[in-house]
């Protein structure tokens, strides 16, 4: 956590409040369970009556290791303590957290059907991709759905016309595909350069190959790649809201700024052609 102090996390809350941002997306687990906590201390003496606060249920960190539980009495303990943790009374939405197929069960339905009808959620939602998102979508039970969609993932469109037409709200994640259609992408210049590009080498490697199909987007007149990347989501009128993950306020800054601009004529057509 050093890298990334409570002080520089609480510069980007309030900037990105400031600036018209106002949902916020954690979970009990992220940051070794920190995330909320530190979430909660920030917005402590905020008015969070025009916040969306997302949080997420079903999955723990526990002694060091990610654990999944989709039990009722689960769920509720972990979005009590998911309150407690928020400062709130009742939480704007909980997303079940990545549930396998194996999973999606009535018995889950039930459960997170509970937890709404408690009071203690005023909306539910899933994160995941594809069989458990149709799943999700089908099922009639859920208010939002989070998956992955961007210029190297863009299978899931029709996905998200479909929750679209349910009037079910579509988050994003990794709209920005990791930044794997950057040309610096191999390019070193500090010490979490070479964090980052094993990470990728580890979980993306596919999407590392795809994303070389996609380098065009950096030679746009006046556009950075990312801002390309980050656009082509936007443009969707499926989307509901791109949830971006940030450590930097300049990264945070340029995000915002890389949303009120136009795509140069014909950039959305060519990348979809590309898939």
């Amino acid at each position: 956590m050093s890298m990334f102090s409570e002080s520089t996390a609480e510069k980007l809350i309030m900037s990105a409040i400031e600036q018209g941002i106002t949902f916020f997306d954690t979970g009990p687990n992220y940051s070794n369970a920190n995330a909320e906590p530190r979430l909660g201390r920030i917005l402590k003496h905020i008015d969070k009556s025009k916040l969306v606060i997302g949080s997420k249920t079903g999955s723990k960190y526990e002694n060091g290791k990610h654990l999944k539980d989709y039990s009722l009495k689960g769920m509720t303990e972990s979005v009590e303590n998911s309150l407690k943790n928020l400062g709130m009374d009742s939480l704007p939405l909980l997303q079940l957290h990545s549930p396998e197929e194996s999973h999606l069960t009535d018995d889950l339905l039930n459960n997170i059907t509970k937890i709404k009808e408690s009071g203690l959620a005023q909306n539910i939602g899933i994160s995941g991709d594809g069989k458990v998102i149709e799943w999700a979508i089908d099922s009639g039970v859920f208010d939002t759905v989070m998956l992955t969609y961007n210029i190297i993932h863009q299978e899931p469109a029709n996905l998200m016309e479909k929750a679209k037409h349910k009037n079910i709200g579509v988050l994003i994640k990794s709209p920005m595909a990791h930044g794997l259609y950057n040309n610096d992408i191999f390019k070193v210049r500090k010490l979490s350069d070479i964090w980052y590009l094993l990470r990728v080498l580890k979980n993306y490697r596919y999407d590392l190959m795809q994303g070389r199909k996609y380098r065009f987007i950096n030679d746009q007149d006046g556009l950075k790649g990312s801002e390309v990347a980050l656009n082509f989501v936007l443009n969707n009128d499926a989307v509901s809201c791109a949830v971006i993950g940030t450590t930097s306020l300049n990264h945070l800054q340029e995000n915002i700024e890389s949303a009120l601009k136009a795509l140069p004529k014909g950039i959305l057509s060519r990348i979809e052609l590309v898939s």
